[in-house]
């Protein structure tokens, strides 16, 4: 598996491991040796971007776990989700009332996405670069509704498992809500580019949108969508607003919605607030005192396929030394599987000296510093997730069975 480097670290001669692209576009090829132009170019247009180089020497002694994803598919992924940004943007910046009419069209165009995201297995790897997954998600609602897709695509194969006759599961009422979601700002959307902090009224403007959203919808539309609407700023702890609902007693797609918003919400850069790292946004919801707003089933089923750390990045470590991931945890994803595989000099660590992979926080003497210009030390004393116990999964298992029956009976 190659390896993960800042563009900042890149040198003339490497060879790039995956396709490098920009825009939708191809900058350099799978297999391209790197000259002083093509890295000059690089840092250029994409100076924060994360590129994989190969590695012969790690690739030939170091059992990698391969998350790889087929680049075609991807594009293909890219231009489904374009395709519906098009269509359901436009309706919604659009400021005229939603009609059965333009709303059916949307739902149609959703529903090819919906069956597009479910039967294409790569969507899942794509998400997981998470430097580059701006490129095809541009806005806020196609950022969680994809992500929300992912959420419930994997739920779905969960009860798919565990069930040989479970219920059948339609996603395309998530889709649509989670496209929807903030219908309510459209009237306030001036707030998202305020210069600045807002005022307690424009705070209760805000809490207002997703009742205004829910009211927003033709009367035609399923009435599930609606509900999901006016619940997705709902928190698990009943904190959330408008009505305070709390676990069970919000609709399961709006608790999904709830976790993929707010990770949209944390990294989007804006005007009085700098974005939050994926890494440090995923911390600190899994760890963080705010983790109460969240269900902890969907938390924990996000984090498994967003891992903080892709495989084959680079860490600084506290010793100076550099490591390599090769392997994801199941039990802790901020404590990945690493190879010490280069000097506090940078050179890379001779065939014979090399030690066994171990995980983050086996070692006392280990600890990590940073990925790339990001400072991770905070990440040092990340406890395990705990594991569900035997009557917990099976109580987890039933509660999803209900749910679904519920909403789809």
């Amino acid at each position: 598996m190659p390896i993960l480097l800042p563009v900042l670290e890149l040198k003339p001669g490497m060879c790039v491991a995956k396709h490098i692209e920009y825009n939708c576009r191809y900058l350099l090829p799978s297999g391209h040796f790197l000259c002083g132009d093509d890295i000059k170019n690089l840092q250029e247009k994409i100076p924060g971007r994360m590129i994989y180089i190969f590695d012969p020497l790690l690739d030939e002694v170091v059992d990698f776990y391969n998350d790889s994803y087929d680049e075609g598919a991807c594009y293909q992924v890219r231009g489904q989700i374009n395709k519906v940004l098009q269509k359901v943007s436009g309706l919604i910046q659009s400021n005229v009332s939603l009609s059965a009419e333009n709303l059916a069209g949307m739902e149609h165009t959703v529903r090819d996405l919906v069956h597009f995201l479910v039967d294409n297995p790569a969507v899942q790897s794509v998400i997981k670069q998470s430097k580059s997954w701006d490129s095809y998600a541009q806005e806020h609602s196609a950022s969680v509704c994809y992500l929300s897709m992912l959420i419930g695509n994997t739920l779905q194969n969960y009860l798919r498992g565990t069930h040989e006759t479970g219920p059948g599961i339609s996603l395309a009422p998530l889709a649509a809500a989670s496209f929807l979601h903030d219908l309510g700002m459209i009237s306030i959307e001036e707030l998202y580019k305020k210069n600045g902090p807002l005022t307690d009224e424009e705070q209760q403007m805000i809490r207002e949108h997703p009742e205004n959203g829910a009211s927003m919808l033709p009367s035609s539309i399923d009435p599930v969508i609606r509900q999901i609407v006016r619940q997705h700023h709902e928190n698990q702890d009943g904190s959330g607003y408008p009505a305070g609902l709390k676990g069970k007693e919000m609709h399961f797609f709006a608790r999904i919605i709830r976790v993929a918003d707010a990770f949209c919400a944390a990294t989007a850069q804006k005007r009085y607030q700098r974005a939050k790292t994926p890494i440090q946004t995923l911390h600190e919801m899994v760890f963080g005192p705010y983790r109460r707003f969240y269900d902890p089933i969907i938390l924990k089923i996000f984090t498994s396929f967003l891992q903080p750390f892709p495989i084959g990045a680079k860490l600084k470590l506290g010793n100076g030394q550099q490591a390599i991931v090769t392997h994801h945890n199941p039990k802790n994803p901020f404590a990945p599987e690493i190879i010490v595989a280069f000097d506090p000099n940078g050179f890379p660590i001779g065939r014979g000296s090399l030690e066994t992979p171990f995980y983050l926080g086996e070692r006392s003497d280990i600890t990590v510093q940073s990925f790339g210009e990001e400072d991770l030390s905070y990440i040092n004393h990340t406890p395990d997730q705990e594991k569900l116990s035997a009557e917990e999964e099976k109580e987890t298992k039933r509660y999803f069975t209900e749910m679904f029956d519920l909403v789809y009976p």
